[in-house]
């Protein structure tokens, strides 16, 4: 499984050795090294996954994501979603995908996020968005942390395999769920997910915490600075086995050079 880090701007640098690339939309919008970082990214052949902005509190518009995908040439976006809601999402998407067919777009295929409350549904919204897509243009379903809770440790790796075993389709995580990791672990291992994306090695490393596998009771969340925050001293050498760990999760070992 292929693994992105979601960096902040000071560790972009990080993500030079990866094949895939998570970019998200308001930080291009407002923040000039880290536009510089992922178009550099994008030119050197890199795979860029455009993000919505959803669970960033920073949705950007259909229109706004379709003009950034041009102007850093990604290699796929994420569909505006509705958070939480499986029906109301599955509209959304649906209306999304009217409109890219009458802009008659073709510059890059997106993917559906897809939410709702157990596997049957969730896989109900995907049939119905992928029967309604006639001209092919979601080649991704993207499963998103949210998804994950105390009462459903792995519905990832069980929905992304239930994905696998009814269509040709590529499987993305969208973040890791902040407490229970290990989510990514299960999923590399148990199912054939193409990729994952998280700042979680970050986070934890912000907070002067080691990642681990299994479930934790204190949720640990980003700091309000986050993507302005420098990681030095102890919580840099935290942050460098986060990310070690996540590397021997998604590659089985260190990650691969490019």
């Amino acid at each position: 499984m292929e693994l992105a880090l979601i960096p902040p701007v000071a560790h972009l640098a990080d993500t030079n050795d990866l094949a895939y690339q998570l970019v998200l939309p308001h930080m291009l919008i407002h923040n000039k090294a880290y536009a510089k970082h992922y178009m550099m990214q994008g030119q050197d052949g890199k795979l860029l996954i455009l993000d919505n902005g959803a669970a960033e509190g920073e949705q950007v518009s259909l229109s706004a994501l379709m003009h950034l995908a041009k102007v850093y040439n990604v290699s796929e976006f994420a569909l505006p979603d509705i958070m939480g809601e499986g029906h109301k999402n599955m509209q959304c998407a649906l209306e999304s995908l009217r409109f890219l067919v009458a802009e008659e777009w073709d510059f890059c295929p997106v993917g559906f996020v897809a939410h709702g409350n157990n596997v049957r549904q969730i896989m109900g919204y995907i049939d119905k968005v992928l029967s309604a897509d006639v001209h092919g243009l979601v080649e991704v379903i993207y499963l998103p942390r949210i998804l994950v809770n105390e009462h459903a440790f792995t519905i990832r790796t069980e929905l992304c395999n239930a994905i696998k075993e009814n269509y040709a389709i590529d499987v993305h995580l969208f973040g890791a769920n902040q407490n229970f990791p290990g989510d990514i672990l299960c999923a590399a291992r148990l199912s054939e997910a193409r990729s994952v994306d998280t700042s979680a090695a970050y986070t934890y490393a912000a907070a002067g915490e080691l990642m681990g596998p299994t479930w934790i009771r204190n949720r640990i969340t980003r700091r309000d600075d986050y993507f302005d925050h420098e990681l030095l001293g102890e919580e840099r050498v935290l942050m460098e086995r986060n990310i070690q760990l996540l590397k021997e999760w998604c590659y089985g070992t260190e990650a691969p050079p490019r």
